[in-house]
């Protein structure tokens, strides 16, 4: 599975983006309590393997491969039923924004966490502030390169 899965709070699950046939934007909740799911609103762009992190009920979404094998632009954040778009430059860090594990540090400041390319994992660590969107590079770096790796 390409997808990204996030649980949103104790009776709601997320599915976010992953491919089939073709690349999907397309996002689903999975509801614990009646046991189903129902399609909002999709992302602007497509993303396989995106990374994801939930802060103070919003859901953000980077990185993740389109279907040319690019990697997704910007970032998007889905909260009260729609999502907006960031346009985020994350090129500088364009070898860790798949597949990277994201931690919630506090309520502004989250770890980016490693990651890949699709080709090379990354030992890189980035705190990215939610209040201002800005990225900076740790001095510290994990002693291995690190990526969530997904079987298909």
């Amino acid at each position: 599975m390409t997808h990204k899965m996030v649980r949103l709070d104790a009776n709601r699950v997320m599915a976010i983006g992953g491919k089939k046939q073709d690349f999907l934007n397309s996002c689903e909740l999975y509801h614990l309590e009646t046991n189903t799911w129902n399609t909002v609103a999709s992302m602007r762009h497509p993303r396989s393997q995106p990374s994801v992190f939930v802060l103070k009920g919003s859901v953000y979404v980077y990185g993740g491969f389109m279907a040319d094998n690019s990697i997704s632009p910007g970032m998007e954040v889905y909260t009260n039923g729609t999502w907006q778009y960031l346009d985020l430059d994350f090129s500088p860090y364009n070898n860790m924004i798949v597949r990277s594990i994201s931690v919630v540090k506090d309520d502004s400041r989250v770890l980016l966490i490693g990651g890949s390319n699709g080709k090379d994992a990354s030992s890189t660590i980035l705190t990215l502030e939610t209040s201002d969107m800005t990225i900076t590079k740790s001095s510290q770096t994990l002693s291995l390169p690190v990526y969530f790796h997904y079987n298909s």
